[in-house]
């Protein structure tokens, strides 16, 4: 249940968030091939996540090897999102990326209400200053296209679309 950001520390000691994950996204199966994570993760708000031993994914890619195949599934189609943050969230005016981000978050929530970033993690995420996202964001809820509360956020789709096309 909830929200959590795998985040990768830059050589310049700031943080990038590389991936955001949802219930039932699978997170830290590299361990299952190599010593250390790759990312620190952190939950945004409340979540609760359900742990696996490394011993015991082993154990059940031996006895039940379609729960192992399940992992994988879930564990690719993180890694394609994380192709899509790429791709499509870091090109482009601040203005188009936050608009994109915020598209995003909606459609990645479901049907749970999405997250609301700070606008240190949605810097982050974007590649833009906190102080960009922050003039993005004002502008945004001045037009009337973003509202927020203290978790979650609603947009105007189609109005965040035409910034997004941008």
């Amino acid at each position: 249940r909830g929200f959590i950001k795998l985040q990768h520390a830059t050589s310049g000691g700031s943080q990038r968030i590389v991936r955001l994950l949802r219930a039932g996204d699978v997170v830290g199966i590299e361990a299952l091939q190599e010593k250390r994570y790759r990312h620190t993760a952190a939950t945004l708000g409340d979540a609760r996540v359900c742990r696996i031993p490394v011993v015991v994914v082993h154990q059940m890619e031996a006895l039940r090897p379609e729960l192992h195949a399940s992992m994988t599934v879930r564990w690719n189609a993180s890694l394609a999102q994380a192709d899509t943050v790429i791709l499509r969230l870091l090109s482009g005016e601040a203005s188009a990326r936050v608009a994109r981000l915020l598209c995003f978050l909606v459609d990645f929530a479901g049907s749970s209400l999405p997250p609301r970033l700070t606008r240190q993690d949605t810097a982050a995420i974007l590649d833009l200053s906190p102080e960009t996202v922050s003039r993005v964001c004002s502008a945004f809820i001045l037009r009337g296209v973003l509202r927020e509360t203290g978790s979650t956020f609603q947009v105007d789709r189609p109005a965040l679309e035409h910034v997004a096309a941008d």
